[in-house]
């Protein structure tokens, strides 16, 4: 009788063992299903690919530079890539930027263009670049359990530009990504490290997903970008897009055509360590491609800025056109490096 109630212990075991659904481990993606993972993430994180709904965003920004600390605010009211609206303030600087069609209008309370917003648009108009979208090279595939989940990881290294995005293995989605640019001992700063960056706490909205939290460093400049809102939106009111009084108008497109090329090679190069950090230089570019102004966003020092103006001033900079209307722009200059095999 004993063996018989085991047995049908046994078979009732086996049969719900058939019924119950069994929990099996992930399997790594390969390097080739790996490669679309960060095609995917890329083209998710871009906020200015035509089938982005319209959104408004809000941003704190904690933004350092040296021993000089700001704290400021950014707001993205967001139609299309010819239709938004940029506020912006940090520390004294206001800017207010309107793309309306075919004219940009920007009022602002600064000479030229300010070092943190640039940082700050470049790191946040750009920001999926990190995941190397165009061919992605992966050199590592792997399971990891970070922050008490489990996550699956993908690793690549470019040269001197590394990135490791992480991935929730049930949805594919993108959890956080890393990146830095490292160079030799030899050229490098003092921790070896030019630059690092991380993005977290991913969001979802239509088929966009983007980070709340960006934090990068650079040489001696940090930047801490946390999002306090991400939301689509149906309509805007009007005066949100109304030309704020002082505006600057300029002829303008989102996706202008290009002739020629910057002349980094005859641009003056610096040798790394011997700067103080990050450098910046601001021209603004007519619509013949001769620079009409002009100045140092962070100075390297007179020498440089004495060399940095020369060059600018001769030099013949691409021209842009607007369906073949020449048209001005704003550009920012980094002076290269010099690597010891330029010498």
């Amino acid at each position: 009788m004993r063996r018989r109630r085991s047995l049908e212990l046994a078979l009732i075991v086996a049969l719900v063992a058939l019924v119950l659904p069994t929990a099996r481990p992930q399997s790594l993606p390969t390097k080739k299903e790996a490669a679309v993972l960060l095609e995917n993430a890329a083209a998710a994180a871009n906020l200015e690919t035509a089938g982005t709904p319209p959104f408004h965003l809000v941003a704190k920004v904690h933004y350092e530079l040296g021993r000089e600390l700001f704290d400021g605010a950014y707001e993205l009211f967001w139609a299309s890539a010819a239709r938004y609206r940029e506020n912006y303030k940090m520390g004294t600087a206001v800017e207010i930027r309107l793309a309306l069609g075919d004219k940009l209008y920007v009022l602002r309370n600064t000479p030229i263009l300010d070092l943190p917003l640039w940082r700050l648009r470049t790191t946040m108009r750009s920001n999926y670049h990190g995941f190397h979208p165009s061919n992605p090279k992966v050199d590592k595939v792997y399971s990891a359990r970070i922050g008490g989940e489990s996550q699956t990881c993908v690793e690549s290294q470019r040269n001197y530009e590394w990135m490791r995005a992480c991935f929730d293995p049930i949805t594919k989605q993108v959890v956080s990504l890393s990146n830095a640019l490292k160079f030799p001992e030899d050229v490098s700063s003092a921790d070896g490290n030019f630059f690092n960056a991380e993005q977290s706490d991913f969001v979802s909205f239509g088929a966009k997903r983007y980070p709340r939290r960006i934090a990068h460093r650079y040489e001696d400049e940090k930047m801490d970008v946390e999002i306090t809102s991400l939301d689509q939106v149906t309509r805007y009111e009007t005066e949100l897009f109304t030309p704020p009084t002082g505006a600057q108008a300029y002829d303008w497109c989102p996706n202008p055509g290009s002739k020629g090329k910057i002349s980094f090679e005859s641009m003056p190069r610096i040798v790394p360590k011997s700067t103080v950090g990050l450098l910046a230089y601001y021209v603004f570019v007519g619509a013949d491609g001769k620079a009409k102004s002009s100045g140092p966003m962070r100075s390297g020092g007179s020498l440089l800025n004495d060399r940095m103006k020369e060059w600018i001033d001769t030099h013949k900079f691409p021209t842009y056109s607007c369906e073949g209307k020449p048209i001005p722009y704003e550009i920012v200059l980094q002076p290269p490096f010099l690597f010891p095999t330029d010498r």
